[in-house]
């Protein structure tokens, strides 16, 4: 059974950005969890906000074509999760990408912002895809939709 697209629609998909997608020039919004530096790339492992570390993202918009291409380059393949290199989860009123392997040895991006960390001022993909920063509302409380399993369902 191979990828099938959906058809076409004019819907918006929001989508968090954290790494070399992040356009650079819309506010950011601080997500629980633990950024790794996966050497020309980050991943990011979801977190409760009790825990205390946070990373930095910015809110997109994209529609169906969007999605479809972001999922293409952050090698995340619906119909077969467990291969997927990152996964796309619910995150707030939107979706995020997360990384779907151990980060054994990698190390961790202190600071939380990948655009600090390597001294970029925009991510180094964001020009290559139809991105709109998408500024909004940001709820207090952070959707913690079972991340842990949902991950665990990738892998599985």
């Amino acid at each position: 059974m191979g990828y099938r697209p959906s058809p076409p629609s004019d819907k918006k998909h929001v989508v968090y950005v954290y790494g070399t997608l992040r356009p650079g020039s819309s506010p950011t919004v601080d997500i629980p969890g633990i950024m790794y530096d996966l050497g020309s790339y980050p991943g990011v492992c979801l977190k409760s906000p009790t825990i205390g570390k946070f990373f930095k993202a910015e809110r997109i918009e994209v529609d169906d074509k969007g999605l479809r291409e972001l999922d293409q380059y952050e090698g995340y393949r619906p119909d077969n999760k467990r291969n997927s290199l990152y996964l796309r989860v619910p995150y707030m009123d939107g979706e995020i990408y997360v990384y779907n392997f151990d980060f054994d040895g990698r190390p961790e991006v202190e600071c939380g912002d990948w655009l600090k960390y390597t001294g970029q001022t925009f991510g180094r993909a964001s020009e290559t895809f139809d991105i709109v920063a998408a500024p909004g509302h940001f709820p207090v409380e952070h959707n913690q939709t079972s991340v842990d399993d949902i991950q665990e369902e990738g892998r599985a």
